[in-house]
Formats: structure tokens, C-alpha cells, sequence
């Protein structure tokens, strides 16, 4: 394993294993994606409240449906990271801004590929998907969570069967509460940790806490939004003023060690500690890249480990390698290496 590891990792590692047991599907081609699994999955509703739809399912078809769903996202992730490397293989980008758009995405397919590996799913439902709950029901519901941004979560075991909790958020906008999900998730397992807070592994850890910036978790939504949004902030490009500046980070991390990308990542956050996205665009964007780049580490190790784990069929990582290839890359020399 490349990233720090230790206690952290062992304690998340026990998560995951349970979130996808031993059993699932290990051909990820024929476990249910997560859209199927709403439609046709073999769950029932067990009851409904005003904060929650309760659910009982297989648990191997659970697990399955989320290997499944990591490694759909990894594929989503790696082919803005293709084009991020392709941009930073020519020296040039024509539109920075749209180019920082697509590392927006990098970085939000990494965040729900993580939060789907510990056995967590963001998810927006619509009003169609709810009534189908309600109908599944027992009894007559008088109230449920209407249509908005929900989190799936393992409750817990019950023989071959899981308790899921399909909680309403109460961030309706999908962007701001996935990445308000994500900075529970790192800091729920930091303070569980008795790791020297000293470490490398919390250190990691810490320096994917999304929270450290002034605009708070969801600060890398608000750069996408105020660069791709507000007219003449961003696409100055024809005029002479990129905003933001995009290739020098690119190639900042694109040799970086896990060590390196946590010192540059605590470096910066105390340079975003007390500035608005719109007065530091570029140390906002630099951030952006670092945090990609680090989570992209973590979730390569922790896939590889838990997918051997796991037997999982190698060919969907092959496929992945064969299309690298396509473009004359590979797993070793895709950006950031």
C-alpha cells in the first residue's frame, strides 16, 4: 500500500468488508447498479416516518450492487482524470475554466466512490421513487420525506438480510450535501481514532477534511459554481486572464508522493482558512487538485486491497487498463502518478 496506513485503515477496512461481505457477486458485470437495484432489487420497505424509509434487502445483493457502483464511479473519475493528464501532457489548456470543471467532477466521482466503499450512497429521489416506497409499505403512510437528496446506510445484520436507513438530508441541493456526507464520514473517523494525531494516516486523513476551508464542506461546488456561473468571472481566457490558473498545479502534483500532496494540502489549507472562494480562486483551485490527487491514492489502495480481499474478477481493472492503453497511458503513467 503507497498511502500511510494503520489504525485508521484497519478500522475502515472492517467497515467496508462488512458493507460488501464475503459472498457478493464477484463478476461486477452481473451485480445490480444502484438504479436497478431501486427498480428490481429484492428489498422490501418495512416501514416509513417522517425522517426516513426503513428497508430490509439481501445483504450479498447490497454489497454487490456497491462494489459494483465503486467501480462504475472509479471508471467515471478516471476518464476526467484522462482528460486532466492529456491537459497537462500538452502544456495547454484552451478553456481553464471548463478544465477545472471537469477536476469539479473528478473530484465529486471520488467522493461518492468513497462514500459507496464504507457502504454509504448519496442519492437524489425523485417523487416517482418515493410513491414506490410508500406503496411497498406496510400500512397507510401519513408521513414520509418528500422528494429531495437522500443517504442510504447499513443499519445492521440481521442473518442474510440488512436494515437500511434511506434518510432525507437536510441539504436539498445534491452537490452541497455530498460533500457535507463526506466531511462527516473523515471526521467521524478521525475522532474514533486513537492514531497520534502526529501521523501520516491522520494527517491524511485530516487533509481530506473538506471543512478546513472558510467557505466550509461544500467550498469545492461553490468554485465550480462561481467560475462556471458568474458571468465574467470565469472565461477570461481570450482576453488574457485565465481564472483560474490550472496547468501549474497540474504539474505541481502530477510526480507527488502521498506525503507530499498531505504537506501541500495543510499548506494550503491555511492559506483558504480565512478566504472566500472569489478572492482566492487559484489557492481554491490548487486545493481542488491536491485533494483529487490524494483521494485518488486512497481509493486506488483501498479498492486493490478489498477487491483481492474479496476474489473480485480482475477484468473489469483490465478493461479499465485497456482503454488507458488506447491512449497511450497506463495505470503507472496516467497523471497524477
Amino acid at each position: 500500500m503507497n498511502v500511510p496506513s494503520g489504525d485508521l485503515w484497519a478500522a475502515t477496512k472492517l467497515e467496508i468488508l462488512e458493507a460488501i461481505p464475503d459472498g457478493i457477486e464477484v463478476d461486477l458485470s452481473r451485480a445490480l447498479t444502484f438504479y436497478d437495484w431501486r427498480h428490481r432489487g429484492g428489498y422490501h420497505v418495512t416501514g416509513v416516518t417522517k425522517a426516513e424509509y426503513q428497508l430490509s434487502c439481501s445483504t450479498r445483493e447490497f454489497g454487490s450492487m456497491l462494489a459494483r457502483e465503486v467501480s462504475m464511479l472509479l471508471d467515471q473519475a478516471m476518464e476526467h482524470r484522462l482528460l486532466l493528464a492529456q491537459a497537462d501532457r500538452a502544456r495547454t489548456a484552451p478553456s481553464p475554466s471548463w478544465l477545472l470543471v471537469t477536476a469539479y467532477y473528478w473530484c465529486v466521482f471520488l467522493a461518492l466512490a468513497w462514500l459507496r466503499l464504507v457502504g454509504k450512497i448519496v442519492t437524489y429521489l425523485p417523487t416517482a421513487e418515493l410513491d414506490r416506497f410508500k406503496k411497498l409499505a406496510p400500512g397507510d403512510v401519513k408521513k414520509a420525506p418528500q422528494n429531495g437528496t437522500f443517504i442510504l446506510t447499513t443499519q445492521d445484520l440481521a442473518g442474510a438480510r440488512s436494515n437500511v436507513s434511506c434518510r432525507r438530508l437536510r441539504a436539498n441541493n445534491f452537490h452541497e450535501a455530498l460533500w457535507t456526507a463526506f466531511a462527516g464520514d473523515i471526521s467521524q473517523r478521525l475522532h474514533a481514532s486513537s492514531s497520534a494525531t502526529a501521523s501520516w494516516e491522520t494527517r491524511l486523513y485530516s487533509a481530506l477534511e473538506v471543512h478546513r476551508a472558510a467557505e466550509g464542506n461544500s467550498w469545492p461546488s461553490k468554485l465550480r459554481n462561481i467560475v462556471n456561473y458568474r458571468i465574467g468571472f470565469g472565461y477570461q481566457a481570450c482576453g488574457g486572464h485565465p481564472v483560474p490558473i490550472m496547468l501549474s498545479p497540474l504539474n505541481v502534483v502530477k510526480s507527488a508522493t502521498p506525503e507530499a500532496l498531505i504537506i501541500a494540502i495543510e499548506e494550503l489549507h491555511s492559506k483558504v482558512a480565512v478566504r472566500a472562494v472569489e478572492s482566492a480562486p487559484n489557492d481554491y483551485t490548487e486545493l481542488m487538485v491536491h485533494f483529487g490527487s490524494l483521494l485518488t491514492h486512497v481509493l486506488d489502495d483501498y479498492s486493490v486491497d478489498v477487491w483481492a480481499t474479496r476474489a473480485i474478477d480482475p477484468r473489469w481493472n483490465a478493461r479499465r487498463d485497456k482503454y488507458l492503453r488506447s491512449f497511450e497511458m497506463n495505470a503507472a503513467t496516467l497523471w497524477p502518478k
